[in-house]
């Protein structure tokens, strides 16, 4: 694929695609940082989230229009139809590490929330383009995002991890943006 295409408008926009390059699922006392797999939802007694980044140097603090921002994680087993939204991290956490005493700080803002439905073995997207806007234009710094639930019943989906075999199928991140005059 060529990394730029005319947009609608016939502006000239980029799009590129990053692999994520630290992710983790946590519950409360347990971290899961070098599986292949990952968990989001609730589990039998506790929350489960996901915490994925990306390397977004490319466009941190550009004049960027971010046309387009999706979070795509590869889901591996028919699972729950769960609500999962997608929040920004604004702090640091390392992979290795994290658990839910020492998880980052949040952003209040829940981008994309939807009921992730309940086929196997297939792609799950959240539009995150205003997250990534915000990024861009150096309103929040890059500390990744969590992907989580309100939930509190037994919901919970499977995805592969940045640590899975086939490098197609681990999270990544899919941006078309075009570049503002000065």
């Amino acid at each position: 694929m060529k990394p730029w295409l005319f947009n609608k408008y016939g502006a000239l926009t980029t799009l590129i695609s990053q692999a994520a390059t630290k992710d983790s699922y946590v519950d409360a006392a347990t971290n899961y940082g070098s599986l292949t797999y990952l968990y989001g939802g609730y589990g039998s007694v506790r929350k489960l989230s996901i915490y994925v980044e990306f390397d977004l140097s490319v466009i941190a603090n550009l004049k960027a229009l971010i046309v387009s921002a999706y979070l795509d994680l590869r889901r591996y087993v028919a699972g729950n139809d769960v609500n999962l939204f997608v929040k920004a991290c604004t702090s640091t956490w390392e992979e290795p590490t994290i658990i839910l005493s020492n998880s980052p700080t949040l952003d209040g803002i829940k981008y994309d929330a939807h009921n992730v439905g309940t086929s196997g073995d297939d792609w799950v997207s959240w539009n995150i383009t205003n997250l990534i806007q915000r990024i861009s234009n150096g309103q929040l710094t890059n500390y990744g995002f969590v992907v989580q639930t309100d939930a509190v019943a037994n919901l919970k989906e499977s995805f592969r991890s940045k640590d899975y075999s086939n490098a197609a199928y681990r999270p990544k991140l899919t941006l078309n943006y075009k570049l503002l005059k000065s």
